[in-house]
């Protein structure tokens, strides 16, 4: 499979905790694409996780376990990036999916559940995506079916301001 998505912890959490059919939403989107995460949102959303118990970070450690879902290192050093990313105050974790980015050209869309990484991305042309999107286009490329891809992105509906459910909904159907 050559289509890559980086996730952020966020995105990644909130996939690995909406079930719809039966299905795993990150077992959809791994038939869609390859999975990679830098090591900070491994840590954040299996490592940790996995130590309180949670269900959703021992699916995702599995399919970590499994190769499913790559952790793919940091090697990039580059000052002048570092310092326009520290100056808008994110986390290691996102600092981590912006270096990834930076530093590899082969992934698809960076998947994010955060509206301040969503806006740096996309200010550094990194191609962001928030979760309900990339439903909508599995849904569209025939990898997941209409019905599973409206009932998914109605569990995530807690998650996001009134209006992103809706009109992913919409988009789902063609109607936007």
């Amino acid at each position: 499979m050559s289509r890559q998505l980086i996730f952020d912890a966020s995105a990644l959490i909130a996939a690995a905790k909406t079930t719809v059919q039966g299905w795993l939403l990150p077992d959809d989107v791994l038939t869609y694409a390859q999975v990679v995460v830098p090591p900070t949102i491994k840590q954040e959303t299996v490592d940790q996780g996995v130590g309180q118990g949670y269900a959703d970070a021992h699916e995702l450690d599995a399919r970590i376990t499994s190769h499913q879902i790559s952790v793919s290192p940091i090697s990039l050093v580059e000052p002048v990036f570092d310092r326009v990313v520290s100056a808008y105050g994110v986390e290691r974790g996102d600092k981590e999916v912006l270096k990834l980015c930076r530093q590899t050209s082969v992934y698809e869309h960076v998947i994010v559940d955060d509206r301040l990484l969503y806006i740096i991305l996309h200010r550094f042309e990194m191609r962001p995506w928030f979760l309900p999107d990339l439903v909508v286009e599995m849904v569209r490329q025939r990898f997941m079916p209409s019905e599973r891809g409206e009932k998914a992105l109605i569990a995530l509906k807690p998650r996001y301001r009134a209006g992103f459910i809706e009109h992913s909904v919409e988009q789902l159907k063609g109607r936007v």
